[in-house]
């Protein structure tokens, strides 16, 4: 027996030495080192995410050097350097042969290379006439002089090029670049350059360069020991990286094409696919970064080291019964510092972590606003074009009634156009007269004209860069009102221009015409009046190939008058805006169309933005910036030479971009977006590199205050343990195990006036408690009805059984005004007292509240609902049936907080379950209740806490909801207290026990006439 008594006590000992060491070690071990393990984590992914960041930057310079502009520029103007280190006297053969050498390294015929002096003279192809390259080389640059050559320059140019006129027209401009011919003979590409005693002139046949021979190149001068980079056509011809397996690369590019990720791993390599563009696939892979071992080897040992200290120490305290020769006074702050000190320091290497993690938040968070910012900008473009089409509204409205004053008129439009409101101007009259000439002057060009100081011919000048290509017929124009500008919007609106206007400016004349004869038709026939419209050759003349214009213009002139209308043609995009002015006598007199150039209202809109920079965007720059030929850029007009890259990136499948870049000797973190309202536009926003670093640095002082801090506080906590919180806990200890023994005469003294002497206090009083629960019992009881109700045409009956002497469950009825009947079921999560006061602050409410709405329970909980948020916040909830029976008529008007549906009883048919889905009382502040309106007159009501279908067997069933309905249904006949016992007796009977779990209610509501009821929502 005693052997026995010593197992028992052996382990029982180590049942609580396990425990403790649990508790004060193990989970404390195991958070940390989960909050560790995931900062060593992200702290890999970061550096994951900067491996494919490295990669894509490569894949990006691949895509830019893998452009036949970009690759052959180069190598051009590698050749042209070469050649300038050659003696201005060299022979021909030295000449030759570089240029053989630089020939070797290309398919052959795959250009026709020519070297020429200074003079102008062809050096390595005696064949071709030195007159042809003359030409060509001394094309102009006054890009402002329309091109035009004499038949014998255009016979030497026919014998290098086909089409030599397109060719020389793409040639002008700066030199140094690779030109696209288009597709004329041979020729797909052109390249002239001239520098001090050399100059190169080529021209590249595109169908001779295989497909994959640039990309080739390219990639061999990014292979390295970490990175390797491949391709993949849409053809099925793919190039892999080192060390990748086709059949995988194949998988990963058909995720890829679906659009599932960019991002891939195998066993060993980072994967990294873009779009080279829609026909070809850049793969780029990079090793795996390692897993930072050291750091977290070195956490590791330390880690066992102090477990294997604080095991030890404790398990002879403990186990083994030895004394340690330091008293609790200073062995428990001792354990205290050692273990606080390892967390501590623990807590600062993951803090510095969260600090490198709060700058990329920083960065996240920054770029959403800057995006949203951004977003707005753009978004506000079209609240610009409704102001600008309700000022047309408010200008043709003044010439609806000038129609008899048509220099008015005139000089309305004639404002609108000095403005830049309008770029073309087609006045027609109800004559089929033209009243405007037939000029498109683009609002750009027109710009420069009255432009002063530096900036003049500097908005020209970057059109042209881009590419832009006037006709000869705008500059000569422009020539010609430059020398007047004063009077140069008449003359283009309505004077005489003798200048031969272009075909595209005869085609739009032509379906403008019959647009404006056939919307003055529709307009006098929509106001019920006969048409003398004239049509006269012209209107009768459609050219095919603006059909599809012309019937979108048609289609406007019948319901989209005064209204704006976008156009797209070959990426070009217009706005057009018609109006009909009337006569006295009601009729058509005149058509207006304005031709809107859609850059001329993107310009005035950002002209305003950038007059008032939104100050959100104080701590930076906003650019917008476009690489189309006839779009202005901000601040400056040059803006889009220093975004090259940039716009190069959007322009391969993306909508918006977030870097780090490098510009003006400065490290700026670089936020851009394509627009979608401006569709012409990038909107870019710079910010300094170290701005993120700055706003952290706040933060870091105050990460690095709190650990100070911490640090001190765990010192001095140290040194007040004993004191303050060792010998309070064992009193409070060691009365607990008397309490455990039914000695309701301890009482503890804690000579504290803080937690611990609250404690303490508190430990009395529930002592005390403990010695009235008796009393409490009795009162509880008091809470549910002494009696039955037997009124009119029902009977209402109820039974409660607690699982402990106090319980959560309530029920209660009693009669209010008019013959009515207020019914309660109630259950207070948890037992005990606490369960039992909130029931009885439960019972006090319903008795205020219900005869203030006796119509309305859904109003009575709410507002019991909210009684119980304020005052116990989250801490108990109650679940609750009110019902408001009218025992004459039947009428039942209920809601429900949560409480188990409600079982409906007939005659004739099977019971079944109300569905009234519901929150319980106290969890939320706002709560919504529906309100039920049923007529019960023919039906029976049971009610039930959920500790009649949560009563569980010994094998953990539950009783659950299908039992009940069937013990309803079987005992039907049985009437108001004997169902009741009947269903206890079956609830007993299935659970094997006379006790129960949980807090057993039940309420029966019973009809003296049976039936089946109607029910409806309100």
């Amino acid at each position: 027996m005693m052997k026995i008594n010593d197992y028992s006590e052996q382990l029982k000992k180590y049942s609580v030495w396990i425990t403790m060491l649990f508790g004060l070690w193990v989970v404390p071990s195991f958070i940390y080192i989960a909050a560790i393990g995931s900062m060593f984590s992200i702290r890999l992914e970061r550096s994951t995410d900067k491996e494919f960041e490295k990669i894509e930057r490569n894949l990006f310079e691949i895509s830019e050097k893998s452009t036949i502009e970009k690759y052959f520029k180069s190598r051009f103007d590698t050749l042209l350097s070469k050649l300038e280190q050659i003696s201005e006297k060299s022979s021909a053969e030295k000449i030759e042969h570089e240029i053989k050498l630089f020939s070797e390294n290309f398919p052959d015929k795959l250009f026709e290379l020519f070297v020429f002096n200074k003079d102008l003279k062809v050096l390595n192809n005696h064949e071709l006439a030195s007159e042809a390259a003359f030409i060509i080389s001394k094309t102009s640059e006054d890009l402002l002089t329309p091109l035009s050559l004499n038949q014998t320059e255009k016979n030497s140019l026919f014998r290098l090029l086909t089409n030599p006129l397109f060719a020389l027209k793409n040639l002008r401009g700066p030199k140094g670049r690779m030109v696209f011919l288009g597709e004329i003979g041979n020729s797909s590409w052109g390249y002239i350059n001239l520098k001090n005693n050399f100059g190169i002139l080529a021209f590249l046949n595109k169908s001779r360069l295989p497909r994959d021979f640039i990309l080739k190149k390219v990639l061999n001068d990014f292979q390295s020991e970490n990175l390797s980079f491949g391709y993949s056509f849409l053809s099925g011809e793919i190039g892999l990286p080192t060390g990748m397996d086709k059949s995988f690369t194949q998988k990963i590019i058909k995720s890829f094409e679906l659009g599932h990720s960019e991002r891939f791993f195998d066993e060993e390599n980072l994967i990294l696919l873009n779009r080279l563009d829609q026909n070809s696939i850049l793969i780029g892979t990079s090793k795996q970064p390692d897993f930072e071992w050291n750091g977290l080897l070195v956490f590791l040992f330390i880690y066992c080291f102090g477990s294997f200290i604080f095991i030890k120490h404790s398990y002879k305290k403990e186990i083994l019964n030895q004394q340690i020769p330091l008293s609790l006074k200073y062995r428990f702050p001792g354990y205290f510092a050692f273990s606080f000190g390892f967390f501590f320091f623990s807590t600062i290497g993951i803090s510095y972590l969260f600090y490198l993690e709060k700058i990329e938040d920083y960065k996240a968070e920054n770029n959403s606003q800057i995006t949203k910012i951004l977003t707005e900008i753009d978004k506000g473009f079209e609240a610009f074009l409704e102001e600008r089409l309700n000022l047309y509204k408010q200008l043709t409205k003044k010439m609806d009634h000038s129609a008899l004053n048509l220099p008015f008129i005139k000089k309305i439009l004639i404002k609108c156009f000095d403005k830049g409101f309008f770029d073309n101007l087609y006045f027609l009259s109800s004559e089929s007269v033209r009243l405007s000439s037939t000029t498109t002057f683009p609002t750009e060009l027109r710009r420069n004209l009255f432009t002063s100081g530096p900036e003049k011919g500097s908005q020209v000048e970057s059109l042209f860069e881009r590419g832009y290509d006037p006709t000869p017929f705008q500059l000569d124009l422009y020539k010609k009102c430059s020398i007047d500008p004063g009077s140069f919007s008449e003359q283009i609106l309505f004077g005489n221009i003798n200048l031969p206007p272009e075909r595209f400016e005869k085609l739009l004349n032509t379906f403008v015409n019959k647009t404006g004869v056939e919307a003055m038709k529709i307009f006098n026939s929509s106001k019920g009046l006969s048409s003398s419209l004239k049509e006269n050759l012209l209107n009768l003349t459609m050219d095919s190939l603006f059909e599809e214009e012309t019937r979108e213009f048609m289609l406007a002139s019948q319901n989209k008058r005064d209204e704006f209308m976008l156009t797209e043609t070959n990426r070009d995009y217009w706005l057009s805006y018609f109006h009909i002015i009337p006569g006295p006598d009601g009729k058509a007199w005149y058509f207006i169309f304005l031709f809107h150039n859609f850059p001329t209202l993107e310009h005035q809109y950002l002209e305003k933005i950038f007059q008032k920079i939104p100050d959100s965007l104080k701590n930076g720059k906003l650019y917008a910036v476009s690489a189309s030929k006839r779009t202005q850029n901000f601040p400056k007009i040059f803006e889009y030479r220093k975004f090259e890259k940039t716009l190069t990136k959007l322009s391969q499948f993306k909508t918006s971009l977030n870097e780090s870049v490098s510009l003006e000797n400065e490290e700026q973190e670089l936020s851009a977006m394509k627009c979608s309202s401006l569709k012409n536009y990038v909107l870019i926003f710079l910010q300094p590199a170290n701005f993120f670093e700055q706003k952290a640095f706040h933060f870091g002082i105050y990460l690095l205050t709190a650990l100070l801090t911490l640090g001190i506080f765990g010192f001095l906590l140290a040194s007040v343990l004993l004191e303050r919180l060792v010998f309070p806990f064992v009193s409070v200890f060691s009365g607990i195990k008397k309490l455990e023994k039914k000695d309701f005469s301890i009482r503890l003294s804690i000579p504290f006036n803080n937690e611990l002497g609250k404690l303490g206090s508190a430990f009395n009083k529930a002592v005390a408690l403990l010695e009235d629960m008796e009393i409490a019992k009795v009162i509880q009881s008091d809470l549910f009805p002494a009696y039955f109700i037997n009124q009119d045409n029902f009977t209402i009956h109820a039974i409660n059984k607690m699982c402990q002497s106090l319980g959560g469950d309530y029920y209660d009825y009693f009669t209010i005004d008019n013959g009515k009947i207020a019914i309660i079921l109630g259950d207070v999560s948890g037992h005990g007292i606490s369960a039992a006061l909130v029931a009885g602050m439960a019972k006090a409410a319903f008795c205020v509240l219900i005869p203030k709405y006796p119509l309305d329970p859904d109003i009575v909980l709410d507002k019991i609902n909210l009684l119980f948020f304020n005052l116990l916040n989250k801490k108990k909830m109650m679940t609750c049936f009110l019902g408001i029976l009218d025992s004459k008529s039947g009428n039942f008007v209920f809601s429900n907080a949560g409480q188990s549906y409600p079982i409906q009883i007939y005659d004739e048919k099977n019971p079944e379950l109300c569905k009234l889905p519901s929150n319980p009382l106290g969890i939320r502040k706002k709560a919504a209740f529906q309100k039920t309106e049923s007529d019960i007159s023919n039906s029976s009501i049971l009610l039930y806490s959920d500790g009649v279908v949560e009563a569980a067997n010994r094998e953990n069933q539950m009783f659950d909801y299908e039992r009940l309905l069937e013990t309803v249904k079987k005992n039907s006949s049985m009437e108001g207290i004997a169902l009741l016992n009947k269903i206890i007796e079956e609830t007993e009977k299935f659970t094997g026990k006379n006790s129960f779990e949980d807090d057993l209610t039940m309420l029966i509501i019973s009809s003296k006439k049976g039936g089946i009821p109607k029910i409806s929502s309100t």
